[in-house]
C-alpha cells in the first residue's frame, strides 16, 4: 500500500456491491483501534469525540481485507454530526458498518489503487422492506486529490480524512415571518425626508446568486402613522436596477420590492413600499440587481410620513452574503491482530 497526501476537498463515489462468497481471512483475526472525530465551525471546535472499534472478517471477495466493524462513542464534547459511513457508527436504518481495504477498485470507467472503503447495508425488513446493500463509499485512494489518507505498515492501518463546507446565507436577510402590514407602493415623490449614497454594482455569478453588497438603514416610526419607503436612481451614469427589502426589529422580512416605479434615471423600475408601522424601528436594505451604468450605483432613500424619522445608515457597503465554514476530521489508527 502506499501512503497518500490529505486533502480538504471531498469526492464521495458510491456503488452497490454483493459479496457472494468467503475470502481467505485466516491471517487476520480482527481489527482494534481507535476512530478520533473533530468538527468546527468557522475554525471554532464544536465536536470532539474518540470512537472505540473492533473489527471481525467479513465476507466479501472484492476486498484484500473486509471488517465489520463493532463500535462506540468513547468520549465525546460538543454537538457532534457523525457522518456515515466514515464514522464507523451504526446509523439506523443502516446495519452495523464495514471497512475494507482493495488494491484496486473500479465503478464504471474509474479505478482506483490502494482504497480504503466503508461500506453500509440498509435495513428495511422492519417496514416490510429487504436488506440492500452493501454500499461501499471510498474513502481514500492513491491519487493525490483523495479527501484522505491511507496507510499501512505492518499490522498497523492509519487513515486520516477531512471536509469542508462553505455555507452561504444572505446577510440582514431572515424570512421568519409573512408580512401583514407592508404592500408594494410607489416613488414616495411627496417625502419630506431622503439620504443619498452609492454601493457597488452587484451581478448575477456563474452559480445563479446575485452577489455584490447591501447597504443597511435604520429607521424611526411612529405607531399608526403611514410610510411610504422608496429607492430611486440618481444620474444616468450612476444607474442601476436597485432593489429593497425591509424587515423589524428582530430581522424578520416584512416585504421587500425591485420595482414599483419607473427609475428616474435608467432603463429600470425602482422599487417602493407602504407600511402601517407598529411604532418599532425598521431595518432597510438597498442591494442591486445589476444593471449598472458603471461600477458605483448610486441612490436616493425616500421616506414620505407624517412623522419626522430618524434614518441612520448601520452598515455601508456590507457583503450581500455571510459565509460559514464547517470542517470535519477524522484520524483513525487500527491494530490488524494475526
Amino acid at each position: 500500500m502506499s501512503t497518500l497526501k490529505s486533502r480538504s476537498t471531498i469526492w464521495i463515489v458510491a456503488t452497490l456491491l454483493g459479496c457472494p462468497s468467503t475470502p481467505d481471512t485466516s491471517n487476520w483475526t480482527r481489527l482494534s483501534g481507535t476512530l478520533d472525530l473533530r468538527q468546527s465551525r468557522d475554525d471554532e471546535t464544536t465536536c470532539e469525540a474518540t470512537i472505540a472499534l473492533l473489527g471481525t472478517p467479513t465476507d466479501c471477495e472484492e476486498l484484500d481485507l473486509a471488517f465489520a466493524i463493532t463500535s462506540g462513542i468513547d468520549a465525546q464534547t460538543g454537538d457532534c454530526a457523525f457522518p456515515a459511513p466514515h464514522s464507523l457508527l451504526p446509523i439506523p436504518p443502516a446495519q452495523p458498518p464495514l471497512l475494507g481495504v482493495a488494491e484496486t477498485w473500479t465503478i464504471g470507467d474509474e479505478t482506483w489503487r490502494d482504497v480504503l472503503l466503508g461500506g453500509l447495508s440498509i435495513d428495511m425488513t422492519p417496514s416490510g422492506g429487504a436488506v440492500t446493500g452493501p454500499l461501499w463509499t471510498p474513502l481514500a485512494w492513491d491519487d493525490p486529490d483523495a479527501p484522505g489518507a491511507l496507510s499501512v505498515d505492518g499490522d498497523t492501518l492509519r487513515w486520516s480524512w477531512s471536509r469542508e463546507t462553505t455555507t452561504r446565507t444572505e446577510s440582514h436577510r431572515d424570512l421568519c415571518q409573512a408580512a401583514e402590514w407592508i404592500t408594494a407602493g410607489g416613488d414616495a415623490s411627496d417625502a419630506k425626508w431622503s439620504v443619498t449614497d452609492s454601493l457597488p454594482c452587484g451581478d448575477w455569478t456563474a452559480d445563479g446568486t446575485l452577489d455584490g453588497r447591501i447597504d443597511v438603514w435604520s429607521i424611526t416610526t411612529v405607531a399608526g402613522q403611514p410610510m411610504s419607503i422608496a429607492v430611486d436612481t440618481l444620474s444616468q451614469s450612476t444607474a442601476f436596477d436597485p432593489w429593497m427589502w425591509v424587515s423589524d426589529g428582530a430581522g424578520c422580512v416584512l416585504g421587500e420590492a425591485d420595482a414599483g416605479f419607473p427609475c428616474a434615471h435608467g432603463s429600470a423600475d425602482c422599487p417602493g413600499l407602504e407600511l402601517s408601522p407598529d411604532g418599532s424601528s425598521l431595518t432597510v436594505a438597498v442591494a442591486s440587481w445589476g444593471g449598472c451604468a458603471d461600477v458605483a450605483s448610486a441612490y436616493r432613500l425616500r421616506v414620505e410620513t407624517n412623522d419626522s424619522p430618524e434614518i441612520l445608515l448601520v452598515s455601508d457597503d456590507v457583503p450581500r452574503w455571510d459565509e460559514t465554514v464547517t470542517a470535519t476530521e477524522i484520524e483513525l489508527e487500527g491494530r490488524l491482530w494475526r
